[in-house]
């Protein structure tokens, strides 16, 4: 698991320019490469070190014959490093989805599937709805604010018109207490589970729906948004607010309703880590209320290794996940869920 940056504003490349037409169909760089390949750069074989002064020339490298066309921001060896000083390659794909400068119709046609239409399953999406001691109302309440969530996130840019892989939302609520036990905190929980199936034309797994879509049953990278969470765990905390956190270890990120800060510090001095408070949500409020959003994301695909390497495609499954998680406004998709009737 790794880093979710929070959504914050980035500065474009001032040297980048809006492509041409002929740039954007020929699929050439359409922006700079800010950082130039290391003039020391040479070319060596596997195991074999570079000779003194000079440095591999590496696959994430500008320069790299494996780093195919299009390049985009502050890819691969131009990422910028994250607060570890790790190079951070989610940056250039948040980067891109700020401002894509691919058409619409343009997608990524390096790769087997990604330019094909996905399906996407229509609203309702019927959720699983657990035993509880929460009301019929209350589930029906709870129910329409999480189909309100669902269907947001999947308008966000990256997600809008997707492509490379189908997506059929999986809803789950837990409610309160059980139905025959004690009444627990008096919060309603649940779970949306968004799992992008990767469209492979070659393994048979591909349904073509009536609307010219394709279903796939591949597996894919997944988005997990839990509501009112029980926990987390955080490790690595950074950048923490009263709105919010980030974790360096984790594909995680917390999102409070309000300005309260419920979580409280663990770990030690060299292994920081962060926790929900245990009376984090002891606050009188309806039990339908959503005050807090826990969004991971897993690169337990076969693309993760692009990532590594710096040359991800954004119109990657996996990169449109990164995109959208990192534009969304979850703290005003948080409110404006609260206020669904």
């Amino acid at each position: 698991m790794r880093i979710l940056l929070i959504a914050a504003a980035l500065t474009l490349a001032t040297a980048a320019s809006a492509p041409s037409s002929a740039q954007a169909q020929s699929l050439t760089r359409e922006y700079p490469v800010m950082t130039p390949i290391p003039p020391n750069a040479v070319v060596t074989s596997a195991g074999v070190a570079p000779p003194l002064g000079s440095v591999a020339l590496e696959d994430n490298m500008p320069g790299h014959r494996r780093f195919r066309p299009p390049l985009f921001p502050r890819a691969g060896w131009d990422s910028p490093l994250r607060p570890d000083g790790v190079k951070d390659y989610d940056r250039y794909l948040i980067e891109y989805w700020r401002a894509p400068f691919l058409p619409a119709t343009d997608q990524n046609a390096n790769t087997a599937g990604q330019d094909q239409r996905g399906y996407v399953a229509p609203e309702p999406w019927i959720p699983r709805v657990e035993r509880s001691r929460a009301t019929p109302e209350q589930d029906a309440l709870f129910e329409r604010r999480m189909q309100f969530i669902t269907r947001e996130i999947l308008r966000a840019v990256p997600l809008r018109n997707l492509h490379g892989a189908s997506v059929e939302p999986e809803l789950t609520i837990q409610g309160y207490g059980q139905q025959h036990g004690a009444q627990g905190d008096g919060v309603m929980r649940g779970e949306i589970v968004l799992q992008f199936r990767q469209i492979m034309p070659s393994t048979g797994e591909n349904q073509r729906m009536p609307d010219g879509t394709i279903r796939s049953t591949y597996f894919g990278p997944t988005l997990r948004i839990t509501l009112n969470p029980a926990s987390i765990d955080c490790a690595r905390p950074v950048d923490i607010a009263a709105t919010g956190l980030r974790c360096l270890d984790t594909d995680a990120r917390l999102v409070l309703a309000t300005d309260r800060t419920v979580t409280t510090a663990s770990g030690t001095a060299a292994e920081p880590r962060r926790v929900l408070a245990r009376d984090a949500f002891a606050d009188g409020r309806p039990a339908t209320d959503i005050r807090a959003l826990f969004v991971r994301h897993d690169r337990r695909n076969n693309a993760a290794s692009e990532i590594d390497r710096g040359r991800m495609h954004p119109h990657d499954p996996l990169g449109r996940i990164i995109g959208a998680v990192n534009l969304l406004d979850w703290n005003g998709l948080l409110r404006r869920a609260g206020e669904v009737q």
